[in-house]
């Protein structure tokens, strides 16, 4: 499956843009599966630009075990049976180049945990510790205050210092802290259906994007529902200010005019 590289053309060999993407949408609408697909691009890419000793990985943060993610290696259960005390040992101990015994055998690891505290020594070690990498934040407005902390958004406004590509994923426009809203955090906004009732203009004009999140939310609010893994989404590519929409039936993106 297609995703923003293929869609919207704009990659160019060898360089690394550490971008940062939201993903929007209601549950069972497809945002797993397509984290997936984007998962494998950025490995296909990354291989592409970066020969060995160099390896791609990518760190998937969940509040629970969704059949998406379920065959993931979690980095809870890899430290239990290797009987390491401190399952974030697991992001820590690696080399120069980010291998590890662990990133060697298993490229992308999850990490299911729960508790705002946990999360925050987490999100930490990996603001610390992991580099050149993608991270994925899946149910991220579950714990983000409207007015968050450093550690809350230190990985979105400083992803090109740690040489990260991150992706927010969250159920609801309403809940997007304004800070990062408002912000040129955002290179890519993904829109599902978020089967929101009664949003007014205001939820819209708290992004920088208003007018082209405003568009896409009425074409994903009138699309059929499809007997398809992902569903009918638009792409806001916010740097080129062009609008991509999935058409299910067709397997493909095209450009909205």
């Amino acid at each position: 499956m297609e995703w923003i590289r293929r869609a919207t053309l704009d990659k160019q060999p060898g360089i690394r843009e550490y971008q940062c993407t939201l993903v929007l949408g209601a549950p069972g609408k497809g945002k797993s599966t397509l984290l997936r697909d984007m998962i494998d691009e950025y490995f296909i890419k990354y291989r592409l630009h970066y020969p060995p000793p160099y390896f791609p990985r990518c760190f998937v943060h969940a509040l629970s075990d969704s059949r998406t993610f379920y065959d993931l290696p979690d980095i809870g259960k890899l430290a239990e049976k290797k009987r390491l005390k401190d399952p974030l040992s697991i992001i820590i101990n690696v080399d120069k180049y980010g291998r590890s015994a662990f990133w060697n055998r298993y490229p992308t690891l999850k990490y299911v945990i729960k508790g705002k505290s946990n999360i925050q020594e987490l999100t930490e070690t990996i603001s610390d510790h992991f580099r050149n990498g993608l991270t994925i934040w899946d149910e991220w407005t579950t714990y983000v205050d409207a007015n968050p902390p450093d550690w809350q958004i230190d990985l979105g406004f400083n992803r090109r210092n740690y040489g990260q590509e991150v992706i927010y994923v969250c159920h609801m426009i309403r809940k997007v802290p304004i800070v990062l809203a408002n912000s040129a955090v955002f290179r890519y906004v993904i829109l599902f259906d978020t089967e929101e009732e009664e949003l007014q203009p205001k939820d819209f004009k708290r992004f920088a994007c208003s007018k082209s999140l405003m568009k896409a939310h009425q074409l994903v609010s009138k699309a059929p529902h499809y007997n398809k893994r992902v569903q009918y989404h638009i792409i806001i590519d916010r740097k080129d200010k062009k609008l991509y929409e999935w058409l299910p039936k067709k397997g493909k993106y095209q450009l909205v005019r």
